[in-house]
């Protein structure tokens, strides 16, 4: 498709630097405030955002022991921060897929002109910000220095999604364990690090074990949103901009 991203074509800064660099009608154009902020919130995808509350809920009752665990600041801050990084999924995403979005979810496409390339950038790097500053914050709170290496490891791999040089969007079959480890593997391990105590067996299996249900539903919601090959009734292996779900 003509003004596609080809992520194995080009250096990698190559390929940074067109994905976040403004083009031709993607400077932004004068939008009321609240329009703005408008255009903004929905790039997070908000409509997904009962989901993500649903699995960090699942991770905590796996895991907790008491109310006492629960209601404290850390976990509080783990939680702003988690939902934090599955925006930055989204807007990545729609930062990325601006082109392919033209065809095939023109709104975020038009929402990333509208708004402007740098201002979905600088949104980008505020809420890559505001994850560094909670994970410092975290691996001071409870004394766990490991927390730090897993959360900007994790917060680079969800940016991997849409961003080369992995792309995992488009990895085909690594796509899937891929979507399982960001979406139980990791938001679990850090809320069972947030406890005054080791990781227990039991609440682990848990966790992983609802993770492997949940990327099966993952990928078979993927298959049926695929679209669709021209005069006929069968969906193409792969979507033109990777096997994931958009």
């Amino acid at each position: 498709m003509a003004g596609t991203v080809d992520y194995a074509a080009g250096s990698l800064r190559a390929q940074l630097h067109r994905i976040f660099t403004p083009g031709p009608g993607e400077e932004g154009i004068a939008l009321p405030v609240h329009l703005r902020l408008h255009y903004a919130l929905w790039l997070t995808r908000p409509e997904i955002a009962p989901m993500s509350m649903g699995i960090m809920a699942a991770d905590v009752l796996f895991s907790a022991r008491s109310w006492d665990e629960i209601l404290t600041v850390p976990m509080l801050v783990a939680s702003l921060m988690l939902a934090a990084a599955i925006q930055l999924l989204h807007v990545a995403n729609c930062l990325a897929d601006r082109w392919v979005d033209v065809d095939y979810k023109s709104k975020f496409s038009r929402m990333v002109r509208d708004l402007g390339v740098r201002f979905v950038a600088r949104q980008i790097y505020a809420t890559t910000a505001f994850i560094g500053v909670s994970a410092l914050y975290l691996t001071w709170a409870t004394g766990h220095p490991d927390l730090l290496p897993l959360i900007v490891l994790g917060t680079g791999l969800l940016l991997q999604y849409s961003l080369p040089p992995w792309h995992f969007k488009s990895a085909g079959f690594w796509q899937i364990p891929f979507t399982y480890l960001m979406t139980m593997v990791f938001p679990g391990l850090v809320v069972l690090r947030l406890y005054d105590r080791g990781i227990e067996v039991a609440a682990l299996v848990a966790i992983l074990g609802m993770g492997l249900t949940l990327t099966g539903l993952f990928s078979i919601n993927t298959a049926e949103d695929l679209p669709r090959t021209p005069n006929t009734t069968s969906s193409p292996p792969c979507a033109p901009s990777g096997c994931g779900p958009r």
